[in-house]
């Protein structure tokens, strides 16, 4: 019987005053998650995370797992609405998980964010999830270089995240367990201070895996800490079969969120759906969409529906669909209810497309705004020097406030100042306070010791004394 042995360690770090990360490492599950949203609130969204998971016991199965995160996400959407102090709060997620399917067991593998799972095996480390993240968006569409991600300002801004909306997306995979399969569920503070090759190294060193978890945590704790580190380890045993690179052993599984309504009224679930093939060149490698040709009946799984007699805290569950793939051919109500269940894929994907959109161009506006050196008057009248443009809503942050009146100055003068002067470097910018200053004060003092003449009354010169 295949069984998951696992190792967790969790630490604070160097430079964060609390631990917003929580986890879990038990009865075959193992999680990560990396709150977001302040002290508080980040460490409120992650253990609600963790807590509405591990209530997912026994012989699970992959939809109750991928059902499980989304209650995680409206419970923190809930509270962040309720509680003016968890107001903004969130948190990225990835599971591990021993799920029950077609009568034999594999590893399901979920995230939401940009916490990673890595899988080790045959000797070869592969990034099994996606980061959900501005920068993995930039990277994808290649605006930046690999180079350019490592250090990029927007590094840390996500494109999906639990308790943000109301709606989230959860990515999936299905993987084939082998005997010494070693798969790793992090936080960002790990991989923002290890590269992917120590990683692997560490990964691999032929200890337990806790032991490996502590010496992840504690290198990359070393290497800087400048976020909180979690790592949790994840070994397979129990399989018979040895390990072996991913190869196609590995499914992507699509579980968009959709906007349902029906006789209940409205509400949101998940349509699951499972996408395999048998053909190794078109298996889909960790991280890429499946394909499978629709008449191959005995390699496509049917896709999970919403049933609404059913119910869950007074949510529709999912359940399968009945029939095999020619199901319903030649019914007219099929047809409508296929293309009704088109036309919502459709509004939900226009709706994540606008939402990266809006988020790009935040992402742009922010980035803008923090370039440059800016000289203007500031609120009390002074001259005062700043760093970052003015954009849109937002103002750039003052470094430095002179001595010097703009009302005092030239109207010349006064009238470059109220405009706004932006400059590319620092020293460009400070020139030009000295030269504001100097024009100021130089007018001043010609002003001031202009010369004075004065006038004398004449002289009478004394008549010479008579004879």
């Amino acid at each position: 019987m295949i069984r998951l042995e696992i190792g967790s360690t969790s630490e604070v770090g160097q430079v964060r005053e609390a631990n917003e990360d929580s986890y879990l490492a038990a009865d075959g599950l193992a999680v990560v998650a990396d709150g977001m949203g302040g002290h508080r609130a980040g460490e409120v969204a992650s253990a609600a995370t963790v807590e509405i998971l591990s209530a997912v016991e026994g012989n699970r199965s992959l939809d109750d797992l991928v059902r499980a995160v989304h209650r995680a996400n409206r419970k923190i959407s809930e509270q962040s609405a309720q509680d003016p102090d968890l107001l903004g709060m969130g948190t990225t997620v990835c599971v591990v998980g021993l799920v029950r399917r077609d009568d034999r067991d594999e590893v399901a593998v979920l995230n939401v964010g940009d916490s990673r799972v890595y899988l080790l095996a045959g000797g070869a480390m592969t990034q099994l999830t996606e980061d959900h993240s501005l920068v993995e968006t930039l990277l994808q569409e290649g605006r930046i270089t690999a180079e350019d991600a490592e250090d990029h300002p927007q590094k840390n801004v996500l494109t999906r995240a639990l308790g943000v909306e109301p709606l989230v997306v959860v990515d999936a995979w299905l993987l084939e367990p082998r005997e010494g399969d070693r798969l790793l569920l992090c936080s960002d503070g790990l991989t923002n201070e290890i590269d992917d090759n120590r990683i692997s190294e560490i990964l691999g060193a032929q200890d337990e895996p806790d032991v490996v978890s502590r010496r992840l945590v504690a290198e990359a704790d070393a290497a800087g800490g400048r976020d909180n580190i979690t790592a949790v380890v994840v070994e397979v045993a129990g399989s018979g079969t040895e390990s072996a690179p991913v190869g196609d052993r590995c499914r992507r599984i699509t579980t968009p969120a959709v906007d349902l309504s029906d006789e209940h009224g409205p509400h949101t679930e998940t349509v699951l759906a499972v996408v395999a093939t048998s053909d190794p060149a078109a298996a889909g490698s960790p991280g890429s969409d499946d394909s499978a040709d629709p008449s191959d009946s005995s390699e496509t799984d049917l896709p999970l529906a919403t049933d609404p007699s059913a119910s869950v805290d007074g949510d529709p569950e999912i359940a399968a669909l009945a029939g095999g793939p020619s199901a319903g051919q030649g019914d007219p109500s099929s047809t409508e209810a296929e293309s009704a269940r088109a036309n919502r894929w459709r509004t939900a994907a226009f709706a994540l497309a606008l939402f990266g959109i809006v988020a790009l161009a935040v992402g742009a506006i922010a980035f803008t705004s923090k370039q440059g050196w800016y000289v203007s008057e500031n609120d009390d009248g002074f001259l005062a020097l700043y760093q970052g443009t003015p954009v849109l809503w937002i103002h750039p942050t003052e470094i430095e406030e002179t001595d010097l009146l703009v009302a005092d100055m030239t109207p010349s003068d006064r009238a470059v100042v109220r405009e706004g002067s932006t400059f590319s470097s620092e020293a460009a910018a400070v020139r030009r306070l000295e030269n504001f200053n100097t024009t100021t004060t130089s007018t001043t003092s010609t002003t001031s010791t202009a010369p004075t003449t004065t006038s004398q009354p004449p002289t009478t010169a004394a008549a010479p004394p008579g004879p």
